[in-house]
């Protein structure tokens, strides 16, 4: 059987009031087709759903959130209701309406084979020359498997396609599911098995933003770009058809039951052919259901000879190697059955059997048996013990399903379809302490750690029971008060726990109290769902500060800031805080009960000591939903007061009849916003905005006119100067100087004058804010003046090319994105290919997949037909490059030459001489001397094989140019000599090499170049920061560039983890002692001494730590350990060694204990540094983030990493992820270069010498280019 196969009925809700569905108590009803389209309901937002349930006392369905997997219901208390199932619920149609799943294929106009409605996109080969087996998708990614010949057109037997003889005596069958498909070869005959194509069937993949790996268990495994999983199939197994004579068809069973009666049972067991009857005290008869048995090509059952099957994958190949010895033996009783599988995963179930005949059941289909199934029971002899599986998932569809939520309430549900006997037995929901897989089996099962419930219970006899005992949903919740309270009942802390992130997965696993007695066996079908009643989490506010005066922008000065506290002129001040969730809803969802809430503290000037002397809270009625901007005004501070405010986001519920607050923490978290009142001190200056032609000694100035209530008009444009005069606020006649910036941007500071001209700069387009303080006489800076004026978008690039292809395809010709209405596509030569390792590392847009150009170094190259940026004017040129070799000649990233006698142009690329990254403007004169300009990066030896991005730039006003290494100018502008200064070039575009002399190409590049993009002007530095993102959907685009995943480890006894991105990297080598590997567990531990495991020195680092970059790692802290410790004490988790005799680390992530709490409980703290070091290693700077302190972390945990640009701020921060926990720290001295040597797992570096030993288990470690999102660090394993 497949890991692909599923079965579900949906489910919808009945009733429509408006434009939402009300659910009168909470059953629904099976979609038996599409709706009609007048019935299918509008999209329904959180809100109106809430709106309308309180209105009417009834559920309404928040239809915005439904996917195939989930519901969720509005309650008429303002709760939330929502069921994730383990099996699709429903699919979407062919025109997008939901509708009941149904895996019956057809025939389609494009020639293929499909379902008729799945909730993947699967596709089988409708015959023919054309070799695409199978295309299987899903959200954007698929994998498709040729099959190596042509196939016949197949015969379609309900949700089977039947491919005859596509070797003489072996048949192929596909069956398609809810989920995927199940994949047989069917070898009829002894002579068929002689066949030489049967030694090894090899299927070509073609992967659109995916990649295939193998895993420990030999199952091939398709991950995404983060290194998800995505697709995956259980060891691929054969069989035989010796058990045929013990198969009882359900047929049969149906027979037996007619004949027999009600307290005995007829079995088949023993010899073949024996049929013994016996009697079965207390029970009534078994339904035929009671153990229904696969068709021959879906599973072997007892008798049945099997063997597992070697699967390889080498790049896009997948090799099938049938056991020979199965195929020829002579008591091989045919036919023989061969399944390798794969499969998607959303939710995972599993069954697993102490049966050695029964293989595991991964993703079953329709029902499956729990406790012990008696040898007289159809197809259970001689008797076993079978356990069910459930892992339900942390995100679908990208969406957080638990992450954020206040948990109140937790039903898990399963329906029972049969039971041994009338009289109930005990079942028990357990978690287990790590997730399942398809590689899971009954002697690597992970073991329960926690009874959560357990019911007593018996369904699904039917009328052979008295009273009827239908087939019936059990539902296992917490029973915590009462006479019969069970007080170590804990479903609903534990999905708590889960949605808090101290959980890395939610996996429960259904148990009979006692597997040794015969009437625990049961069945429940596949599709358990648990129900969690919850509100959403109020997140930590964004925007929080007082404003200036009337504004709306506000300012937080820290204790810290060099500008001292705010100045208010006033005896009142606005105080401002956006709402947030705490997790952040995509951008089309509406989330949230919210308010505003602040408290303010003034200082005793005396005594030094701080008192809340106000708070309030917005609305002051009612709520408002994530991302609102909330203000309230405090009407009584004092002349000459010190004061202090901070904000967090509160919500308010009534559930049960018990009225419930929850806040978020405070931010700041650690320090507050101050502010001083000081109506003496100067005012506000005026801020007059003017314009300027230009002049022999200055540039022109626009003028930007401030945005009132009625208009905000747009002028200018990034990097377009304008003209602001300040002047002293109404009666000031002391001001003697200014102090003026832009948010996010540093502030400058005026001559001696009362009146001044300043040159104002914007670096990007929209709404900026300007600010201006004013100093007098004595000294004092005054209150600040917001100026807010709105910039006009620039012009776009005139080229970009992003590589993207169709997965398995190699385009001659990438076609130019830009929006320039002169289109330059380039021209791939020299064996220049398309590679799927593109910066982006996601899709791009349609059918299309990210790659980079990949070039070989001696021949390769890509170029348009003609010009396409005039050098002799501004123009901006940049390129994410991955340089491979920097040994054997410069490396030309792009360039753009005349290809005559002078050859004038411009050359962005690497040069070994300098060991440096380079842009110049050269020519040629007429005695064939070659004269540079050139501008070189800051830092010499960059990192090989690391994302950088690398951008040149010729100003033609200022006439210079400039090299800008990840968005950060490289040194001073570097000025241009009258004979030097660019001209208009003819020359086409080259990507991967260049030119000094007519006809002579050099400088190919060993490597990869992505999104490539030419700009006609002088981009601003944060207009290339911001482009360098490659932001898709609001969220910059990440590329996985190293992946260490215990999971791909094949044996325990292995010496080192492989990384499966695809990048090549070195392995990460374990010590010589204190570490350990489970295969089984998918775990690498260090014992918190002596363990730790590194790459080579020459394998590190993996990012170009001067832009942005992620790390993630999947980890549980040994807390045993770590409780023993001294407070202060720090275990390093991972962390990029800085390279020279210092041998620091560049970056590092670790755990540091902290003292007891009050009640004596040991805590500790998580950290992130990222560390500004010398060519020596030294460390000259930090930025450290650290969450608060807390009980030593339960079990595994995500930990994520970043350094990037805050959106908001525009500053340079580094970030600190536990799932849904966010602290942030701003970066006072970026890293200027990047580490060098090993990258360490459970050891740190300081002096040169191994330190901070971590003591605990670690599964994945994962490392981006680019600034990962929160909910990206989700969903990397299956713990």
């Amino acid at each position: 059987m497949s890991l692909w196969s599923c079965r579900a009925a949906g489910a919808v809700v009945a009733g429509v009031v408006g434009a939402g569905l009300l659910v009168p108590g909470s059953a629904g009803v099976a979609l038996s087709g599409p709706l009609p389209a007048a019935d299918r309901p509008a999209i329904v937002e959180e809100g109106t759903a809430l709106a309308t349930a309180e209105a009417t006392g009834v559920p309404v369905e928040v239809t915005s959130l439904r996917d195939e997997y989930s519901q969720t219901l509005a309650n008429p208390d303002g709760t939330f209701t929502l069921d994730v199932a383990t099996a699709p619920q429903r699919a979407r149609g062919a025109d997008g309406a939901w509708q009941r799943v149904d895996p019956t294929l057809e025939r389609r106009s494009d020639g293929t084979v499909g379902p008729r409605a799945a909730v993947v996109d699967l596709a089988f080969s409708g015959g023919g020359e054309r070799k695409d087996l199978v295309r299987l998708g899903r959200e954007g990614r698929s994998v498709g498997l040729t099959w190596p010949g042509s196939l016949p057109t197949p015969v379609l037997e309900g949700a089977s396609a039947v491919y005859p003889e596509v070797i003489p005596g072996v048949d192929l069958r596909m069956t398609a599911t809810a989920e995927g498909f199940h994949q047989v070869l069917v070898v009829k005959t002894a002579k068929a098995a002689t066949s030489s194509a049967l030694k090894k069937i090899e299927f070509v993949a073609a992967a659109d933003d995916t990649r295939l790996v193998r895993a420990s268990s030999g199952a091939v495994v398709v991950v995404d770009e983060n290194g998800n999983e995505l697709f995956a199939g259980r060891p691929a197994v054969m069989w035989d058809s010796s058990g045929q004579s013990r198969r009882v068809t359900a047929s049969e069973a149906a027979m037996a039951k007619a004949s027999g009666n009600a307290s005995r049972r007829t079995t088949v067991k023993g010899t073949v052919g024996q049929v013994v009857t016996e009697a079965v005290e207390g029970t009534a008869e078994a339904s035929p259901e009671e153990e229904p048995v696969p068709e021959p090509w879906e599973a072997p059952v007892a008798g049945d000879v099997t063997a597992v099957v070697p699967v390889t994958v080498s790049g896009s190949a997948v090799s099938v190697a049938p056991d020979v010895k199965v195929l020829t033996d002579p008591d091989t009783a045919f036919p023989v059955y061969v399944d390798p599988s794969l499969g998607w995963d959303v939710s995972r179930r599993l069954m697993l059997s102490s049966d050695s005949g029964h293989d595991p059941q991964w993703q079953f289909d329709g029902d499956e048996g729990m406790g012990k199934c008696p040898a007289n029971v159809y197809n259970c002899y001689p008797g076993f013990r079978k356990r069910l599986f459930f892992q339900f998932p942390a995100t679908i569809g990208g969406r957080a399903v638990f992450a954020g939520k206040r948990v109140l309430h937790a039903t898990f549900k399963a329906k029972e379809t049969w039971s041994f006997s009338c009289r109930a037995s005990t079942v028990g929901l357990y978690r287990v302490e790590h997730g399942i897989s398809s590689s899971t089996t009954w002697s690597n099962q992970p073991a329960a750690v926690d009874l959560l419930v357990d019911r007593t219970v018996s369904a699904g006899r039917g009328a052979a029971c008295s009273p009827e005992q239908p087939d019936a949903w059990i539902e296992f919740k917490d029973n915590l008060t009462g006479a019969d309270a069970e007080k170590n009942e804990n479903l609903t802390s534990t999905v708590q726990r889960y949605a808090d992130g101290k959980l890395t997965n939610l996996t429960v696993m259904l148990r009979a109290a006692d597997e040794s007695s015969d009437n625990s066996w049961k069945r429940f079908r596949n599709d358990a769902t648990i129900q969690v009643t919850y509100v959403w989490k109020p997140g930590i506010p964004t925007g929080v500060g007082p404003a200036v005066g009337n504004g709306t922008t506000p300012v937080c000065r820290k204790a810290d800031d060099p500008k001292g506290p705010l100045v208010v002129a006033a005896t009142w001040a606005k105080l401002y805080a956006t709402v947030q969730t705490a997790v952040q809803p995509r951008s089309e969802d509406e989330k949230g009960q919210l308010q505003a809430e602040w408290i303010v503290q003034r200082r005793n000037a005396a005594t030094g000591t701080w008192s809340q002397v106000w708070s309030d809270y917005e609305p002051d009625s009612g709520w408002v939903k994530d991302g609102t901007k909330q203000f309230a005004k405090q009407t009584s501070l004092v002349d000459g007061a010190r004061y202090r405010m901070r904000a967090r986001t509160q919500s308010h519920i009534t559930y049960n009849g018990k009225k419930i607050d929850l806040f978020s923490a405070y931010v700041p978290s650690s320090t507050w916003c101050y502010f001083t009142v000081d109506s003496s001190a100067p005012k506000a200056p005026t801020i007059t905005a003017f314009e300027r032609a230009a002049t022999t000694s200055a540039g022109a100035l626009v003028m930007y006119p401030p945005c009132t209530a009625d208009t905000c008009p747009t002028v200018g444009g990034p990097g377009v100067t304008g003209g602001f005069r300040f002047s002293p606020g109404p009666g000031d006649t002391n001001v003697t100087q200014y102090r003026w910036w832009l948010v996010g941007k540093t502030t400058e500071t005026t001559a001696g004058k009362s009146t001044v001209e300043v040159p104002v700069t914007p670096s990007l387009a929209g709404l900026r804010q300007l600010y201006v303080e004013a100093r007098d006489t004595t000294g004092r800076w005054g209150a600040p003046t917001e100026y807010t004026f709105m910039v006009t978008e620039p012009s776009g690039a005139v080229g970009r090319w992003s590589f993207a292809a169709a997965a398995g395809t190699q385009p001659t010709t990438v076609p130019d994105t830009a929006d320039d209405p002169t289109v330059q596509p380039l021209t791939l030569a020299g064996s220049a290919v398309h590679d799927a390792r593109g910066r982006r590392g996601a899709i791009t847009e349609g059918s299309l997949a990210d790659h980079a150009l990949r070039l070989n170094g001696t021949t390769s190259y890509a170029a348009s037909s003609s010009a396409v940026v005039n050098t002799g004017s501004s123009f901006t040129v940049s390129a994410w490059v991955f340089l491979e070799d920097v040994t054997k000649h410069n490396s030309t990233v792009v360039a753009q030459a005349d290809n005559d006698a002078a050859s004038r142009g411009f050359d962005l690329y690497y040069s070994i001489a300098y060991q440096k990254w380079v842009f110049n403007w050269h020519w040629r004169d007429t005695a064939g001397t070659v004269h540079y300009v050139r501008s070189l990066a800051d830092v010499a030896a960059p990192p090989a094989r690391v994302w950088t991005h690398v951008t040149g730039q010729y100003d033609a006003t200022a006439k210079t140019i400039q090299l800008l290494v990840n968005g950060r100018p490289q040194g001073q502008p570097v000025s241009v000599a009258a004979d030097d200064v660019p001209v208009a070039t003819r020359g086409p575009l080259q990507v991967g090499r260049g030119n000094v002399r007519p006809d002579v190409f050099t400088n190919y590049l060993t490597g990869m170049v992505d999104e490539v993009t030419v700009w006609q002007r002088a981009v601003t530095v944060d207009e290339l920061l911001h482009d360098s993102q490659l932001v898709q959907g609001g969220v910059p685009t990440t590329s996985l560039v190293g992946h260490w995943s215990v999971d791909a480890v094949t044996s325990s006894t292995a010496k080192s983890v492989p990384d499966i991105s695809g990048y090549g990297r070195d392995p990460l080598k374990l010590s010589g002692s204190g570490t350990s590997i489970s295969v089984e567990d998918g775990l690498l531990t260090f014992d918190g001494s002596s363990g730790y495991a590194a790459t080579t020195a020459a394998g590190g680092p993996v990012v170009d730590e001067t832009g942005s970059f992620s790390v993630g790692v999947g980890v549980g802290l040994d807390a045993a350990v770590m409780a023993g410790r001294s407070p202060g004490t720090r275990a390093q988790l991972i962390g990029q060694r800085a390279g020279g005799g210092a041998g620091g680390s560049s970056w590092a992530v670790w755990f540091e204990r902290d003292a007891d709490d009050a009640s004596g409980n040991p805590q500790g703290h998580w950290a992130f540094a990222l560390n500004a070091v010398d060519a020596t290693g030294t460390v000259a700077d930090s930025a450290v983030v650290e969450t608060a302190p807390d009980l030593l972390p339960e079990g595994e945990v995500e930990v994520g990493a970043v350094y990037g640009t805050d959106p908001e701020t525009e500053e340079k921060v580094v970030r600190l992820f536990l799932t849904d926990a966010l602290m942030r720290t701003v970066v006072k001295t970026a890293p200027m270069r990047s580490g060098a040597g090993e990258l360490t797992v459970g050891r740190g570096y300081r002096t040169g010498n191994l330190t901070d030993p971590f003591p605990g288990s670690v599964a994945r470690v994962r490392v981006w280019s680019g600034a990962v999102s929160g909910q990206g660090f989700v969903g990397g394993g299956s713990w």
